[in-house]
């Protein structure tokens, strides 16, 4: 692999979330490929006017890249200010750098942070500071090239996110009741008030299996399984349900709100979390991933989660077995982070060549 290749790296704590876990794992398959990274924070125990002066350190140390490095940088970065993508523009402009996003999230859809605007506001210099951006998918890059102008030549698609499964944990479920659904993520009233509602909507013989944080004690049922809050390296070995759910909002008709609209774009992390499990995938049948869960055949489609009973009802064991059979092989990329490997190598092989 090419020596002037690097990536911001992120010393951060971990925490039982998606977010964590898909730029831990993003920064493995980095390093993997044989990009080195450039520690640029440190989640150490410096405080005050010393941890400044070591965070000034550390961005100091871009400006000793290589000339016509190319730098990956995994977006976005709440933690820094908001001038440091000026600051990567600079140091593109002295050390002649390439610089690749790779976007885990854009505000400027998604709306999480209302109260910061700035953070939209980011997006957009992004854009413009970008030589290569990483997004999603198709419908993201779409979004992007439509709405805010960015040249699609310069957009390139993951299609899913990995999901990395350390050595010893590559156990696979394989169960099949047709009355068994997880749904693992943050459980949070504000990001998944649905859940209450779909409890409701439950006939008594679904069993709906909750992992995660901010569970709700309110949206207990009789039949309802709070399993707990796990590290997000060893859940697909705790997850023990038919089907997996994804969904966003605060009601089980549609996806809506911010976080449900989001959908329509993003690329869920939990659809790799149950792919990486082999478990079939039942999600919004107009989520940006609606497509690629019908054409791989991975799992179903709903437009409103009260139609969930009747489709497991005529589900058969052909059926269930044809969606285990078709998620194998994705199963496999996602564990030994495949989609971020060819995105890679999208970039890279023209500045081989």
């Amino acid at each position: 692999m090419d020596h002037r290749l690097y990536f911001l790296h992120r010393d951060e704590a971990r925490s039982n979330h998606a977010g964590s876990k898909a730029v831990r794992d993003a920064e493995v398959i980095f390093m993997q490929m044989g990009i080195s990274p450039l520690p640029i924070y440190s989640a150490g125990t410096a405080q005050g006017i010393k941890r400044k002066f070591l965070h000034g350190v550390q961005l100091s140390r871009l400006f000793t890249l290589p000339r016509g490095a190319v730098l990956f940088i995994q977006y976005p970065m709440y933690r820094l200010k908001r001038d440091y993508v000026d600051l990567l523009r600079r140091v593109k402009r002295l050390r002649k750098l390439r610089l690749v996003f790779l976007v885990h999230d854009l505000e400027m859809i998604r709306h999480a942070f209302p109260e910061n605007p700035d953070l939209a506001v980011r997006d957009a210099e992004m854009f413009s500071a970008a030589d290569r951006i990483i997004v999603h998918n198709d419908r993201m890059a779409d979004f992007l090239a439509n709405e805010h102008n960015v040249d699609r030549r310069k957009i390139i698609c993951l299609g899913l996110f990995d999901y990395l499964i350390p050595k010893g944990h590559m156990k696979q479920a394989d169960i099949y009741d047709k009355r068994s659904i997880c749904i693992a993520g943050n459980l949070s009233p504000d990001k998944s008030g649905y859940i209450k509602g779909l409890v409701d909507l439950l006939p008594d013989d679904i069993s709906l299996n909750l992992y995660g944080v901010n569970y709700d004690p309110g949206t207990a049922g009789s039949n309802v399984i709070y399993h707990g809050s796990f590290d997000a390296d060893v859940l697909p070995d705790l997850l023990d349900s038919s089907f997996g759910l994804v969904w966003d909002g605060p009601v089980p008709d549609t996806c809506a709100g911010n976080m449900g609209n989001y959908m329509r774009f993003n690329d869920p992390h939990k659809v790799s979390l149950y792919i990486s499990a082999g478990i079939p995938v039942i999600i919004w049948s107009e989520a940006a991933l609606a497509g690629f869960v019908k054409e791989r055949n991975i799992g179903f489609t709903v437009s409103s989660l009260r139609e969930i009973p009747e489709k497991l009802r005529y589900i058969t064991c052909e059926d269930y077995q044809t969606y285990k059979s078709n998620l194998y092989p994705l199963m496999r990329q996602v564990r030994n982070g495949y989609f971020l490997n060819e995105a890679v190598k999208a970039v890279i092989d023209p500045v081989d060549g």
